[in-house]
């Protein structure tokens, strides 16, 4: 495999590459969503580092002393299978009604044929069918026999509702006995799609299972996932480890800030000024530029306040022509 230009990351070549390609698959519908935990954040549900915390509260253990994967473990051996089922459906807020948020919502707007997501939530699924959408929810091997629509969501980490949630590290370890369907299935669909990944952090514990899925399903000749980052900015080391998985992160923080910095972003704000500049009346133009503001704290008058300006200039200047007219200026007497 040719090795990557770090420059060309650093200068947003790269992401630019990447996203044309992700827009390929797209045209040809190739393209599945990997929803992550990340999507459901603004809906007030917890990440994996918040749940961590509440089963830590539970249990008198800080949680920087304890891996991700045995807190619920721990509290699983400890409290039995009812009081472990009740917190985990108490943290992730199940049997509540939760906000849908805009992030949602642009997941939806992208109407690809599959979305595998890791998240317990209906969230997808709700806003689908507010939209007439018609796709089919697969939580548990026994939905598959009885698909009939070609468009999926797909549970891979099951819901409170079939109580085959996974959250715990026996889940993780028999995932592949549990959902033996559900994991041939999603390898069938990562060896013949583009694969990218939304809402996740590289501290979920599931990344690495499923980017090694990815790796091993298609070996050497495999055709690379994707994965967005937009809170971190590029690292070189995290950039190579994940990529030797099978998956490019494209660190859209970086990308955007160059973007603004070559002048893209400002150029099309310009256009658009001018644009709205070029719709107003000439007399709104000059109010604007004489800078007549009736209140201060705005940046700019607002149409209200520019037309009120405008029409108390153009009154006083009729004014002062019918004052001026028919004086002679040198004599200060009228002409007859």
């Amino acid at each position: 495999m040719s090795s990557i230009d770090f420059n060309k990351i650093e200068k947003g070549a790269f992401v630019k590459e990447s996203i044309d390609i992700l827009h390929q698959a797209y045209m040809s519908k190739k393209l599945v969503l990997f929803v992550g935990a990340g999507v459901d954040r603004n809906s007030d549900m917890p990440l994996w580092d918040d749940a961590k915390k509440e089963f830590c509260k539970h249990m008198n253990i800080r949680p920087e002393d304890v891996d991700n994967l045995k807190v619920p473990q721990f509290y699983f051996n400890s409290r039995g299978k009812k009081e472990y089922v009740e917190l985990s459906r108490e943290i992730f807020h199940y049997g509540r009604e939760m906000p849908i948020n805009d992030l949602h919502r642009k997941v939806v707007d992208f109407n690809v044929n599959t979305i595998i997501t890791t998240n317990y939530t209906d969230f997808l699924a709700q806003e689908m069918s507010n939209r007439g959408h018609i796709y089919a929810t697969v939580s548990q091997d026994k939905d598959l026999p009885y698909i009939k629509n070609e468009k999926l969501i797909i549970k891979m980490h099951g819901d409170f509702q079939h109580d085959n949630f996974v959250l715990k590290e026996d889940d993780y370890l028999s995932y592949s006995y549990n959902f033996r369907l559900i994991e041939t299935y999603i390898k069938a669909i990562i060896a013949k799609n583009i694969v990218l990944f939304i809402g996740y952090s590289f501290n979920d514990p599931d990344m690495k299972q499923l980017f090694s899925w990815v790796k091993d399903v298609l070996g050497n000749d495999f055709q690379h996932a994707y994965m967005l980052e937009g809170f971190r900015n590029y690292d070189e080391n995290e950039f190579e480890y994940y990529k030797n998985l099978g998956v490019n992160v494209i660190y859209t923080n970086r990308y955007w800030r160059l973007r603004w910095q070559s002048g893209g972003f400002r150029r099309r704000r310009w256009k658009r000024k001018q644009k709205r500049r070029q719709e107003q009346p000439r007399c709104l133009i000059r109010a604007e530029k004489k800078n007549f503001l009736c209140r201060p704290d705005r940046k700019r008058p607002g149409t209200a306040c520019i037309l009120d300006v405008t029409h108390r200039v153009r009154l006083r200047r009729q004014k002062i022509r019918r004052f001026t007219t028919g004086w002679n200026r040198n004599t200060g007497e009228r002409e007859k």
